[in-house]
């Protein structure tokens, strides 16, 4: 949920979440981070992310999520700092 923002930092933490998921052999993560790869510089870029969306492969790419307490201040916050509306 941090790395929304920055579509680099995004796409960066898939790429990860996909090579842990393959090292631990969970075949099912390593294969569902692969459209989340594709999609994730776009849909930063496009501010298209559901707030709250763990990135993990058994949450739908377009489903919400809830925003752990200790997130919220930094979730609802644009790159600048200020306020999302």
């Amino acid at each position: 949920m941090l790395t929304h923002q920055s579509s680099i930092a995004h796409f960066l933490i898939h790429l990860m979440m996909m090579i842990y998921a393959a090292y631990t052999r969970n075949w099912g993560e390593t294969f569902g981070q692969i459209p989340r790869l594709f999609l994730s510089i776009p849909m930063s870029v496009l501010g298209l992310i559901p707030r709250g969306n763990t990135g993990l492969a058994k949450m739908r790419i377009f489903e919400k999520g809830n925003v752990p307490a200790d997130l919220v201040e930094f979730v609802d916050e644009t790159t600048d700092g200020t306020p999302r509306k």
